[in-house]
């Protein structure tokens, strides 16, 4: 008898959660489609906004489907019962809720429930998104941090002034490069 037949290795098994390496990718690919994913959990909750069933089973689907098949196959095998689903998302909904990505870490806090998403502001016509920025020490270590709200076409600054990406190059070219 071939030793081939009897070993029975490299076989994928089934996730209950997520794995934290694939998650590190998964997180990377969930921030580049964040937009695309809001609207997804968005439709999966519902006017309700249920319990959060319906999104989580929408998270573990847009993990294996709209991920894992297309960028790591290997980790796309999930049990396939409403219940395992339901579990699998709900650990991948507390994940991206820590890393802040989609699913609201301050609403969180606030009354702890987890169906939460990330919402653009809106202001004279223009949308933006909370990202963070600050100052940087030589070592690439952030010494000041804040959330800065950032658009297509420009940021809001202080007072909520709109400042075009135009007028920002202007800028620079004017006091220096690295002088804002």
């Amino acid at each position: 008898m071939k030793l081939k037949n009897i070993l029975n290795e490299g076989r994928p098994q089934f996730q209950d959660t997520p794995n934290e390496f694939a998650y590190l990718d998964f997180k990377k690919w969930a921030y580049k489609n964040r937009g695309k994913i809001k609207k997804q959990l968005k439709s999966a909750l519902g006017s309700r906004g249920e319990d959060g069933t319906g999104m989580y089973i929408e998270l573990s689907r847009i993990w294996r489907f709209d991920w894992a098949t297309k960028h790591a196959e290997e980790w796309s095998y999930l049990h396939s019962t409403g219940t395992a689903k339901s579990k699998f998302g709900r650990a991948l909904a507390v994940m991206m809720i820590q890393d802040d990505l989609i699913l609201d870490k301050k609403a969180w806090k606030k009354d702890n429930l987890i169906t939460h998403i990330k919402e653009a502001y809106q202001k004279d016509g223009h949308t933006y998104n909370t990202e963070k920025v600050g100052t940087y020490d030589l070592r690439g270590y952030a010494t000041s941090t804040d959330n800065a709200f950032v658009g297509k076409h420009g940021i809001l600054g202080v007072n909520n002034v709109f400042i075009s990406w135009k007028e920002i190059k202007r800028l620079q070219k004017k006091y220096g490069r690295y002088a804002l």
